[in-house]
C-alpha cells in the first residue's frame, strides 16, 4: 500500500496529538470520578471510569472500521473518512439525548 511522503512525515506527531487528547480526557473523567467517589472507593471508581472510557472509544471506532473493512482502506482517502466521522458524531449530537444520572 503506497502512503504519500507527506502523510509519513505528519503521521508521527498526529498520532501523538490525537492520543494526547483521547488520553488527557479519560484522564480529567477519571479525576472527576474520583472526587465524587467516598475515600476509601476512589481508586476503584478511577478504575472503572478508565475500563468504561477505553471500552467506550473501542465502540465508537467501530462503525468507522466496519467502513473501512467492507469497503476496503484504498477506496477512501483521509479527508473522506474524517467527514464521514465528523457527520457521524454531528448527527449524533442533534438528536440531543438528555443525560440522566
Amino acid at each position: 500500500m503506497y502512503v504519500s511522503p507527506n502523510f509519513q512525515h505528519l503521521s508521527t506527531p498526529l498520532g501523538f496529538f490525537l492520543g494526547f487528547s483521547v488520553n488527557a480526557s479519560i484522564n480529567i473523567w477519571c479525576l472527576v470520578a474520583s472526587q465524587c467517589a467516598p475515600k476509601n472507593q476512589a481508586g476503584t471508581c478511577s478504575a472503572f471510569i478508565s475500563f468504561i472510557a477505553a471500552a467506550g472509544s473501542i465502540f465508537a471506532g467501530s462503525p468507522m472500521a466496519i467502513i473501512v473493512d467492507k469497503f476496503g482502506g484504498s477506496q477512501f482517502g483521509f479527508q473522506q473518512l474524517l467527514i464521514l466521522q465528523i457527520v457521524f458524531v454531528l448527527s449524533l449530537s442533534i438528536l440531543k439525548i438528555p443525560l440522566t444520572l
